[in-house]
Protein backbone atom coordinates (compact mmCIF):
# COMPACT_ATOMS: atom_id res chain seq x y z
CA UNK A 1 0.00 0.00 0.00
CA UNK A 2 2.59 2.27 1.02
CA UNK A 3 4.45 1.28 -2.11
CA UNK A 4 1.33 2.67 -4.26
CA UNK A 5 1.27 5.86 -1.95
CA UNK A 6 4.55 6.74 -2.99
CA UNK A 7 3.76 6.37 -6.96
CA UNK A 8 1.03 8.22 -6.75
CA UNK A 9 2.57 11.17 -5.39
CA UNK A 10 5.47 10.80 -7.59
CA UNK A 11 2.98 10.75 -10.68
CA UNK A 12 1.42 14.00 -9.04
CA UNK A 13 4.59 15.63 -8.76
CA UNK A 14 5.41 15.27 -12.45
CA UNK A 15 2.12 16.79 -13.62
CA UNK A 16 2.66 19.95 -11.35
CA UNK A 17 6.57 20.11 -12.66
CA UNK A 18 6.56 23.01 -15.47
CA UNK A 19 6.32 22.51 -18.96
CA UNK A 20 5.06 18.81 -17.98
CA UNK A 21 1.92 17.69 -20.05
CA UNK A 22 0.67 14.32 -20.29
CA UNK A 23 1.46 14.40 -24.41
CA UNK A 24 5.40 14.70 -23.49
CA UNK A 25 5.16 12.08 -21.16
CA UNK A 26 3.57 9.88 -23.28
CA UNK A 27 4.80 10.28 -26.93
CA UNK A 28 8.71 10.94 -27.79
CA UNK A 29 9.61 12.81 -30.96
CA UNK A 30 8.36 10.58 -34.04
CA UNK A 31 10.94 9.36 -36.55
CA UNK A 32 7.99 8.45 -39.40
CA UNK A 33 5.75 11.43 -40.82
CA UNK A 34 2.77 10.38 -42.48
CA UNK A 35 1.57 12.74 -45.89
CA UNK A 36 -0.98 12.59 -47.65
CA UNK A 37 -0.03 13.50 -51.73
CA UNK A 38 -1.58 12.98 -54.61
CA UNK A 39 -0.39 12.69 -58.70
CA UNK A 40 0.66 16.13 -59.46
CA UNK A 41 3.37 15.21 -62.22
CA UNK A 42 6.27 16.53 -62.23
CA UNK A 43 6.02 17.64 -58.60
CA UNK A 44 4.16 14.64 -57.13
CA UNK A 45 4.01 11.24 -58.48
CA UNK A 46 4.46 7.25 -57.62
CA UNK A 47 5.32 6.49 -61.15
CA UNK A 48 8.49 9.51 -61.15
CA UNK A 49 11.72 8.66 -59.80
CA UNK A 50 11.80 9.49 -55.97
CA UNK A 51 8.16 10.29 -56.34
CA UNK A 52 8.95 13.69 -58.43
CA UNK A 53 10.23 16.72 -57.31
CA UNK A 54 8.47 18.11 -54.51
CA UNK A 55 8.03 14.63 -52.62
CA UNK A 56 12.31 14.40 -53.38
CA UNK A 57 12.86 17.44 -51.63
CA UNK A 58 10.52 17.20 -48.71
CA UNK A 59 11.97 13.32 -48.23
CA UNK A 60 15.37 14.80 -48.44
CA UNK A 61 14.99 17.50 -45.96
CA UNK A 62 13.01 15.18 -43.07
CA UNK A 63 16.30 12.99 -44.11
CA UNK A 64 18.65 15.36 -43.18
CA UNK A 65 16.95 15.54 -39.32
CA UNK A 66 16.57 11.52 -38.67
CA UNK A 67 12.92 11.38 -40.17
CA UNK A 68 11.40 9.06 -42.50
CA UNK A 69 8.83 10.38 -45.17
CA UNK A 70 5.69 7.66 -45.53
CA UNK A 71 3.55 9.05 -48.56
CA UNK A 72 -0.06 7.90 -49.48
CA UNK A 73 -0.89 8.62 -53.05
CA UNK A 74 -4.99 9.70 -53.35
CA UNK A 75 -7.36 12.66 -54.70
CA UNK A 76 -6.11 16.03 -54.05
CA UNK A 77 -9.41 17.19 -52.09
CA UNK A 78 -9.46 14.05 -50.07
CA UNK A 79 -5.68 14.60 -49.51
CA UNK A 80 -6.10 17.87 -47.83
CA UNK A 81 -9.17 16.77 -45.99
CA UNK A 82 -7.71 13.91 -44.33
CA UNK A 83 -4.98 16.04 -43.40
CA UNK A 84 -6.68 19.00 -42.03
CA UNK A 85 -8.59 16.08 -39.96
CA UNK A 86 -5.20 15.27 -38.64
CA UNK A 87 -5.64 11.07 -40.47
CA UNK A 88 -2.22 12.71 -41.42
CA UNK A 89 0.42 14.64 -40.14
CA UNK A 90 0.59 16.70 -43.58
CA UNK A 91 -0.13 17.36 -46.86
CA UNK A 92 1.96 18.27 -50.37
CA UNK A 93 1.90 20.12 -52.20
CA UNK A 94 -0.18 23.27 -51.86
CA UNK A 95 0.13 27.29 -52.24
CA UNK A 96 -0.14 29.44 -49.56
CA UNK A 97 -3.89 30.51 -49.37
CA UNK A 98 -5.36 32.72 -46.20
CA UNK A 99 -8.03 30.62 -45.86
CA UNK A 100 -5.77 27.56 -45.14
CA UNK A 101 -3.92 28.96 -42.06
CA UNK A 102 -6.64 27.69 -39.71
CA UNK A 103 -6.05 24.61 -40.10
CA UNK A 104 -2.63 24.28 -41.46
CA UNK A 105 1.03 25.10 -40.07
CA UNK A 106 3.24 26.43 -43.52
CA UNK A 107 7.41 25.72 -42.94
CA UNK A 108 9.35 26.85 -45.36
CA UNK A 109 8.33 26.63 -49.10
CA UNK A 110 9.95 23.69 -50.76
CA UNK A 111 10.23 24.98 -54.32
CA UNK A 112 9.16 27.87 -56.66
CA UNK A 113 6.74 26.66 -58.98
CA UNK A 114 5.01 28.26 -62.23
CA UNK A 115 2.25 30.36 -63.04
CA UNK A 116 -1.60 28.84 -64.11
CA UNK A 117 -2.18 29.23 -67.75
CA UNK A 118 -5.04 28.79 -69.99
CA UNK A 119 -4.78 25.94 -72.65
CA UNK A 120 -7.80 26.14 -75.10
CA UNK A 121 -7.78 24.82 -78.60
CA UNK A 122 -6.74 26.77 -81.68
CA UNK A 123 -10.05 27.90 -82.87
CA UNK A 124 -10.91 29.57 -79.54
CA UNK A 125 -9.68 33.03 -79.49
CA UNK A 126 -10.30 35.67 -77.13
CA UNK A 127 -8.48 38.84 -76.09
CA UNK A 128 -6.94 38.44 -72.25
CA UNK A 129 -4.31 40.60 -70.35
CA UNK A 130 -2.31 38.79 -67.62
CA UNK A 131 -1.25 42.19 -65.90
CA UNK A 132 -5.19 43.00 -66.03
CA UNK A 133 -6.81 39.59 -65.54
CA UNK A 134 -10.58 40.51 -66.64
CA UNK A 135 -13.14 37.17 -66.52
CA UNK A 136 -15.71 39.41 -67.73
CA UNK A 137 -13.72 38.73 -71.38
CA UNK A 138 -14.67 34.99 -70.47
CA UNK A 139 -18.29 35.18 -69.38
CA UNK A 140 -20.30 32.14 -70.03
CA UNK A 141 -17.49 30.06 -70.78
CA UNK A 142 -16.99 26.28 -70.16
CA UNK A 143 -13.54 25.85 -68.15
CA UNK A 144 -12.33 22.92 -66.62
CA UNK A 145 -10.60 22.48 -63.23
CA UNK A 146 -9.64 20.50 -60.65
CA UNK A 147 -11.48 19.47 -57.85
CA UNK A 148 -10.09 21.11 -54.88
CA UNK A 149 -7.97 23.60 -56.19
CA UNK A 150 -7.80 27.18 -55.28
CA UNK A 151 -6.65 29.22 -58.40
CA UNK A 152 -6.24 32.66 -57.25
CA UNK A 153 -9.38 35.26 -56.06
CA UNK A 154 -10.13 35.96 -59.81
CA UNK A 155 -10.26 32.49 -60.87
CA UNK A 156 -12.65 32.05 -57.38
CA UNK A 157 -14.87 34.81 -57.77
CA UNK A 158 -15.55 34.42 -61.35
CA UNK A 159 -16.68 30.80 -60.50
CA UNK A 160 -18.66 31.39 -57.73
CA UNK A 161 -20.56 34.26 -59.17
CA UNK A 162 -21.20 31.95 -62.27
CA UNK A 163 -19.27 34.44 -64.38
CA UNK A 164 -17.86 30.99 -65.69
CA UNK A 165 -19.00 28.05 -66.14
CA UNK A 166 -16.60 25.77 -63.98
CA UNK A 167 -16.38 21.84 -63.86
CA UNK A 168 -14.37 20.46 -61.59
CA UNK A 169 -13.12 16.97 -62.61
CA UNK A 170 -10.63 14.88 -60.12
CA UNK A 171 -7.84 14.77 -62.52
CA UNK A 172 -5.86 16.75 -64.72
CA UNK A 173 -5.86 13.91 -67.84
CA UNK A 174 -10.30 14.21 -67.52
CA UNK A 175 -10.17 17.78 -68.04
CA UNK A 176 -7.73 17.84 -71.23
CA UNK A 177 -9.98 14.89 -72.51
CA UNK A 178 -13.02 17.33 -72.01
CA UNK A 179 -10.99 19.80 -74.17
CA UNK A 180 -10.13 17.43 -76.82
CA UNK A 181 -13.80 16.75 -77.28
CA UNK A 182 -14.95 20.16 -77.19
CA UNK A 183 -16.94 20.34 -74.24
CA UNK A 184 -15.15 23.11 -72.51
CA UNK A 185 -13.38 26.03 -73.67
CA UNK A 186 -10.83 25.69 -71.56
CA UNK A 187 -8.38 24.34 -68.51
CA UNK A 188 -6.40 26.24 -66.13
CA UNK A 189 -3.22 24.19 -64.98
CA UNK A 190 0.22 25.07 -63.61
CA UNK A 191 2.31 25.26 -66.65
CA UNK A 192 5.19 22.55 -66.05
CA UNK A 193 2.15 20.40 -64.83
CA UNK A 194 -0.01 20.75 -68.54
CA UNK A 195 2.93 20.09 -70.31
CA UNK A 196 3.85 16.61 -68.50
CA UNK A 197 -0.04 15.57 -68.97
CA UNK A 198 -0.35 16.72 -72.55
CA UNK A 199 2.84 15.10 -73.76
CA UNK A 200 1.76 12.13 -71.96
CA UNK A 201 -2.02 11.63 -73.38
CA UNK A 202 -1.23 12.93 -76.85
CA UNK A 203 2.79 12.54 -77.49
CA UNK A 204 5.33 15.63 -77.14
CA UNK A 205 4.74 16.37 -81.37
CA UNK A 206 0.64 16.61 -80.47
CA UNK A 207 0.91 19.05 -77.34
CA UNK A 208 1.43 22.31 -80.42
CA UNK A 209 -2.18 21.30 -80.76
CA UNK A 210 -2.98 23.31 -77.87
CA UNK A 211 -2.28 26.99 -77.38
CA UNK A 212 -1.83 28.05 -74.24
CA UNK A 213 -2.94 31.98 -72.06
CA UNK A 214 -1.21 32.87 -68.88
CA UNK A 215 -3.54 33.41 -66.78
CA UNK A 216 -1.72 36.41 -64.59
CA UNK A 217 1.35 37.80 -63.51
CA UNK A 218 2.47 37.54 -60.37
CA UNK A 219 5.31 37.40 -58.18
CA UNK A 220 7.10 34.39 -58.03
CA UNK A 221 4.65 31.44 -56.51
CA UNK A 222 5.80 28.51 -53.62
CA UNK A 223 4.81 25.01 -53.02
CA UNK A 224 4.44 23.97 -49.70
CA UNK A 225 4.15 21.31 -47.43
CA UNK A 226 0.96 22.48 -45.04
CA UNK A 227 1.44 20.65 -41.31
CA UNK A 228 -1.79 19.40 -39.98
CA UNK A 229 -2.49 21.76 -36.72
CA UNK A 230 -4.07 18.80 -35.21
CA UNK A 231 -1.07 16.78 -36.10
CA UNK A 232 0.07 15.75 -32.47
CA UNK A 233 3.67 16.44 -33.21
CA UNK A 234 2.37 19.90 -35.88
CA UNK A 235 5.33 21.81 -34.04
CA UNK A 236 8.10 19.74 -34.04
CA UNK A 237 7.26 18.50 -37.54
CA UNK A 238 7.97 22.17 -38.81
CA UNK A 239 11.00 22.85 -36.97
CA UNK A 240 12.07 19.45 -38.07
CA UNK A 241 11.79 20.17 -41.58
CA UNK A 242 12.99 23.99 -41.72
CA UNK A 243 16.20 22.83 -40.04
CA UNK A 244 16.19 20.22 -42.91
CA UNK A 245 15.58 22.72 -45.39
CA UNK A 246 18.67 24.28 -44.26
CA UNK A 247 21.00 21.48 -44.01
CA UNK A 248 20.05 20.44 -47.45
CA UNK A 249 20.51 23.91 -48.65
CA UNK A 250 23.93 24.04 -47.30
CA UNK A 251 25.10 20.74 -48.47
CA UNK A 252 24.28 21.66 -52.16
CA UNK A 253 21.79 18.33 -51.98
CA UNK A 254 18.66 21.04 -52.76
CA UNK A 255 20.78 22.87 -55.42
CA UNK A 256 21.74 19.21 -57.49
CA UNK A 257 17.83 18.57 -56.81
CA UNK A 258 16.86 21.87 -58.76
CA UNK A 259 19.72 21.43 -61.67
CA UNK A 260 18.06 17.34 -62.01
CA UNK A 261 14.46 19.34 -62.45
CA UNK A 262 16.15 21.65 -65.19
CA UNK A 263 17.49 18.70 -67.02
CA UNK A 264 14.42 16.68 -66.93
CA UNK A 265 15.34 14.16 -64.58
CA UNK A 266 11.91 14.07 -63.00
CA UNK A 267 9.76 13.87 -66.38
CA UNK A 268 10.02 10.41 -66.70
CA UNK A 269 9.08 6.71 -65.10
CA UNK A 270 11.60 5.37 -63.09
CA UNK A 271 13.82 5.23 -60.05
Amino acid sequence: MRKIFITICFSLMLFLMPGFSASSALAADPDVIRISTEEYPPYTSKNLPHGGIDAHIVEEAFGAVGIRVAYEYMPGARSIDLAKSGEFDATLPWAHRKDREAFFHYPDPVIAVDDEFFYHRPAFRFRWNPAKPDYQVLSGKAVAAITGYDYGPGFQKAEKSGLIQVTRVRSLDLAFKMLELDRVDLVISKERVALHELSRLFGADQVKRFFRTREHISAKAYDYLIVSKKSAHASFFVKAFNRGMDKIRSNGRYGKILQDFADGKYAVSGN
